[in-house]
C-alpha cells in the first residue's frame, strides 16, 4: 500500500510565497512514490471560494472552511486542533510534514504520536521583523518554538545554510534545500532584442515589510545614473502605489512616477509572465539574522523564466548568483547604478546570454526535480530512524 504524508502548511496552493515552496514539496513525495495529503488554514485557488474540503493535483486538501482575521485569530490553535486530530484520525498517515507553525506547533507535536514528524525551516526572526521587537508576542512564540519545540522533530528540511547548521547539531535527520519550484518554462523568454531604443525593466514582485524586501536603493541608483535614469522603468506588483510612496517618500516617488507601473495584487499564476516580459528582477534586503536565515522565493519564481536579478548578498544568494553571469550582486546605489549601466551599454546577444544562464541556473537549483534523489535519502533515513 503506498504510504500516505500529511503536510501541514500555512498556505496552499496559491497565493503566498510558502504556497509555491509547498506545492513544490508536495511533488517532491509524489516523485519518491507518497500519496500526499494536505492541511492549509486557507485553501487558495484560483476560483477564490474557501473550501473545508477540496481536490487539487489529485491531492486530498483540508482547510477550515473560512479565513480567520484580526483577533478572532485566537481562536485558530483551537479549530486547528479538531480539524487536525479529526485528519488524523481518518487518513492515518505514516508521515507528518508541518511548517514552523508557531502559534500551534506544541499543539501538532502533542497530537502527532504514532509517525515521524519532519519540520519545513525557512525562517529564524530577528526581533526587529515585528513592530514591538522582543515583546512581540509572535516573537515570543517564535522563541519558544526555537528553543525548546523544534528540536524535538524527527528530521528537518532546512532552506539555508545558516538554518541547516543550527539543525545539525541538535537534529539527526537534516537537509537544506533552497527555494524551489514545481515548474520551469522551457519555453521562456531568453532573447533580447533591444535594437531600436535601449531601455530596462525592473520587476518587483511582493511585499515591502518593515524589515525585510526593499526597492529604495534601485530609485536611489537613478539619480547617480543622470541621463540614464529616464530609460529605466519599474513593474511593481504585490503592494498598493500608497505602499510604495510610503516606502519611497514622496520627493523620490514624484521624481519617477512616470516611471513606475504598479499593479497591486494579482494572482500567483501570472507572476511568471511578468517576470518574462522584464528584464530583471529586484529585491534588497537589510544585514541582518532574518535576512540570512532565509532565502527568497523570488529567485526561483523569476530565474525559472529566465529572468536575472540584481541584489544584495544575503543568505545563501552568493552561491547561486554569480556577477555578470546570471545576474548581479550588489551592495548598495552606487553598485546599483555601475550594474544598469553597463546592462544599457552592453550587447543584446550579452543580455541574451545572461537570461540562458538564469534558466539553467533555475533548473540546476530551483527545480524540485534536482533534489529527488537526495530527498528520498532524507526521508528513508527519518523513516528508518
Amino acid at each position: 500500500m503506498q504510504k500516505k504524508v500529511l503536510i501541514i502548511a500555512s498556505s496552499f496552493a496559491f497565493g503566498r510565497p510558502m504556497a509555491l515552496r509547498i506545492r513544490a514539496i508536495t511533488e517532491l513525495f509524489k516523485a519518491c512514490g507518497w500519496k500526499v495529503i494536505v492541511y492549509s488554514d486557507v485553501i487558495t485557488l484560483e476560483d477564490k471560494k474557501e473550501y473545508d474540503y477540496t481536490m487539487f493535483n489529485d491531492i486530498k486538501t483540508y482547510g477550515l472552511g473560512r479565513q480567520i482575521k484580526g483577533f478572532k485569530k485566537i481562536v485558530l490553535p483551537f479549530l486547528y486542533k479538531r480539524r487536525i486530530s479529526n485528519i488524523l484520525e481518518i487518513e492515518k498517515p505514516a508521515l507528518v510534514f508541518t511548517n514552523s507553525l508557531y502559534d500551534r506547533f506544541f499543539i501538532t507535536r502533542k497530537l502527532v504520536k504514532s509517525c515521524p514528524l519532519i519540520l519545513e525551516s525557512c525562517e529564524w526572526y530577528d526581533p526587529s521583523t515585528y513592530k514591538y521587537g522582543k515583546f512581540s508576542h509572535h516573537y515570543i512564540l517564535h522563541t519558544i518554538c526555537w528553543k525548546w519545540g523544534y528540536i524535538h522533530v524527527d528530521g528537518v528540511l532546512a532552506i539555508s545554510r545558516l538554518i541547516e547548521s543550527h539543525y545539525k547539531k541538535i537534529v539527526k535527520n537534516v537537509i537544506r534545500i533552497p527555494t524551489i519550484v514545481d515548474s520551469i518554462n522551457d519555453e521562456a523568454r531568453v532573447k533580447v532584442n533591444t535594437s531600436k531604443e535601449k531601455k530596462l525593466r525592473l520587476l518587483f514582485a511582493g511585499s515591502l515589510a518593515r524589515t525585510k524586501d526593499s526597492i529604495r536603493p534601485y530609485f536611489e541608483a537613478l539619480d547617480i545614473l543622470e541621463d540614464y535614469a529616464n530609460t529605466i522603468f519599474f513593474d511593481i506588483c504585490g503592494v498598493s502605489e500608497e505602499e510604495i510612496i510610503n516606502h519611497l517618500g514622496y520627493e523620490l516617488y514624484n521624481k519617477y512616477k512616470k516611471q513606475i507601473r504598479v499593479y497591486g495584487k494579482i494572482p500567483q499564476n501570472k507572476i511568471p509572465e511578468l517576470y518574462s516580459n522584464c528584464d530583471f528582477g529586484i529585491f534588497f534586503r537589510p544585514n541582518q539574522r532574518s535576512s540570512h536565515a532565509g532565502f527568497s522565493t523570488k529567485l526561483g519564481e523569476g530565474m525559472s523564466c529566465g529572468t536575472p536579478f540584481i541584489v544584495n548578498d544575503t543568505g545563501d544568494i552568493s552561491l547561486y548568483i554569480k556577477n555578470g553571469i546570471n545576474g548581479y550582486i550588489v551592495k548598495n546605489d552606487k553598485d546599483i547604478a555601475n550594474v544598469l549601466k553597463e546592462v544599457l551599454v552592453s550587447s543584446d546577444y550579452e543580455r541574451s546570454e545572461m537570461r540562458e544562464k538564469a534558466l539553467l541556473t533555475a533548473k540546476k537549483y530551483f527545480y524540485f526535480k534536482a533534489y529527488i534523489r537526495e530527498f528520498e535519502m532524507f526521508i528513508n533515513r527519518v523513516m528508518e530512524g
